[in-house]
């Protein structure tokens, strides 16, 4: 698929926490980065998919793997995902700290898109990147 697609359907998709009951009827911050790396084929990242409902069981599943960071890291390593040395890409997904606040994110041409819970929101591609990885 290609990112301007991705990026499109996602613009409609519901913001549900845990993506809903079977996990693929929205998304929420992480899977919204999830659901990207699953579309190459190499099979799901989101592994809590399906499995919270709210924002604080989001925030306890990303506190028990000690960060946003570890938890991205090991799901999209596991999809066969690897780390990016230099300049992002379009296309890589990225944790990148907005207003002191880690957040995942994809790069598109200069910006990072991110997903909240109202739209996709695009941010300065000059933020701090904690780490990026590319398909």
């Amino acid at each position: 698929m290609h990112l301007d697609d991705y990026l499109d359907a996602a613009s409609r998709r519901p913001w549900i926490y845990g993506g809903g009951h079977d996990g693929w009827q929205g998304h929420d911050c992480t899977l919204f980065l999830a659901n990207w790396a699953h579309s190459f084929g190499r099979g799901d990242p989101g592994v809590y998919r399906g499995t919270y409902a709210t924002k604080e069981e989001a925030v306890a599943i990303i506190e028990r793997a000690r960060g946003l960071v570890p938890l991205i890291m090991t799901a999209l390593v596991n999809v066969g995902w690897r780390g990016r040395d230099g300049d992002p890409q379009d296309g890589d997904i990225g944790v990148v700290v907005c207003d002191g606040i880690d957040v995942g994110a994809i790069r598109r041409g200069r910006r990072w898109i991110i997903a909240d819970e109202h739209q996709l929101a695009h941010l300065p591609g000059n933020l701090f990147i904690r780490t990026v990885w590319h398909p």
